[in-house]
């Protein structure tokens, strides 16, 4: 039998704000914990035979940085776009 080994909590916390730096404020780390904790949810439930996948570091750091990039998108078109197309 395998036996996956992931980060603890708060190194994978750190880890997220590394590549994701736009959340290394107050708010953002808050957000990036609760990330992290879903993600820790899924792995419990994957432990647990609830789930058949899980939710990898890398994962977690594409989530930060996907939504970033569609925060910024949402910004750019409620800038652009007259108020009766939104």
């Amino acid at each position: 039998m395998t036996t996956l080994n992931y980060l603890a909590h708060d190194e994978e916390v750190e880890i997220v704000l590394a590549k994701a730096r736009h959340y290394r404020t107050s708010e953002g780390r808050d957000i990036v914990n609760k990330m992290v904790r879903l993600a820790d949810l899924t792995r419990n439930a994957f432990a647990n035979g609830d789930l058949s996948t899980v939710m990898s570091p890398r994962t977690v750091i594409m989530w930060a940085e996907n939504a970033e990039n569609l925060r910024r998108h949402r910004l750019c078109v409620s800038r652009h776009l007259p108020q009766q197309v939104r």
